[in-house]
C-alpha cells in the first residue's frame, strides 16, 4: 500500500477503560488526527474527553462480546480496563480475579479471531507497589 493511500485510510481504535487517567489522555492526544475514529468503552464516562472523533460506549467489560461487530472493524485494540486498586485483591478476591484475569482472557479470546487487529495492552503502576 502506498503511503499516501495509507494516510487517507480512517484508522479505527477500540479502547477499553478509556475514561480512566491514561485512557482519557490517549483519547485526547488523538484529537488532532482527523483520520482516527475512537470507540471509548468504559463503565463510566469521562466528560473531560475532548475528542469529536470519539464515540463513548458505556458498559461493563464483562459485556464486551455484545460489541464484537464494532471491534471486528477496528485496526487497534487498546486494553486499559482493570481494577486499579490492588487492595481489592485482598478484600474482594473473586471480584478482583474475575475483573482483572478472566476479563483479560475474554479480550484475548475475542481478539484471537481478528488476525489483523493489533492489541496494545496497558497495566497500572499499582502492580509495582
Amino acid at each position: 500500500m502506498k503511503l499516501k493511500n495509507f494516510m487517507k485510510k480512517k484508522i479505527k481504535i477500540f479502547i477499553t477503560g478509556g475514561s480512566g487517567y491514561i485512557g482519557s489522555h490517549i483519547i485526547n492526544s488523538f484529537h488532532k488526527h482527523m483520520n482516527i475514529k475512537i470507540y471509548n468503552f468504559d463503565k463510566r464516562l469521562n466528560h473531560e474527553i475532548k475528542n469529536k472523533n470519539c464515540k463513548n460506549i458505556k458498559d461493563n467489560i464483562k459485556n464486551l462480546m455484545k460489541y464484537k461487530n464494532i471491534i471486528k472493524k477496528c485496526d487497534y485494540f487498546f486494553h486499559l480496563a482493570a481494577s486499579k486498586k490492588n487492595y481489592k485483591s485482598l478484600t474482594k478476591p473473586y471480584e478482583y480475579f474475575n475483573n482483572n484475569i478472566m476479563n483479560n482472557l475474554k479480550v484475548l479470546e475475542l481478539l484471537k479471531e481478528n488476525k489483523t487487529m493489533r492489541l496494545i495492552f496497558f497495566s497500572t503502576e499499582e502492580v509495582n507497589k
